[in-house]
């Protein structure tokens, strides 16, 4: 995959510095990002004054064909988004393989609430914990979660005398 940046119209590859995004809650890497030295952030920031003015003169009907197509390409990467967001917040997910060593993998590596392998992961049985971990909320869904939730345990040993 090809990295790096546009500035002004031109693109850029960092030639060294790219970062690694560490997931905090299992060490895994995320993603990598590409950096910007000190001198292609001030021109970034200049440029975005510039081009302030002239952004602002566009006819509307342009300005909505042009917030359009940027809907449409993170239309075509909702999948890719959607995933990272899981990944980062805990949530159950789903998989889809006929390779279940890639299940197997999938469920050993992702920190999240549940694995459903080829299906949808808002699927449940109320009989299996749903929910998610991390930052996706407090605890699992499920009449046995609800009742445990809701039951102050206690416990009384009689011995006898």
């Amino acid at each position: 995959m090809k990295r790096g940046f546009f500035i002004g119209g031109e693109y850029f590859a960092p030639a060294e510095n790219i970062k690694e995004i560490i997931n905090p809650y299992d060490s895994l890497v995320v993603s990598t990002i590409c950096m910007a030295s000190e001198k292609e952030r001030e021109m970034s920031v200049s440029l975005a004054f510039d081009s302030f003015e002239k952004v602002s003169m566009i006819p509307l009907a342009n300005r909505i064909d042009l917030l359009e197509g940027l809907k449409d390409g993170i239309e075509q990467r909702r999948e890719e988004i959607a995933g990272t967001i899981c990944l980062e917040a805990g949530k159950p997910t789903g998989i889809f393989t006929r390779d279940m060593s890639k299940a197997y993998r999938a469920y050993r590596l992702w920190r999240v609430g549940g694995v459903i392998v080829n299906d949808v992961p808002t699927y449940r049985h109320d009989s299996m914990p749903y929910g998610g971990t991390k930052d996706s909320g407090i605890g699992r869904e499920g009449p046995r979660y609800t009742m445990e939730e809701m039951t102050e345990m206690r416990v009384m040993v009689v011995n006898p005398l």
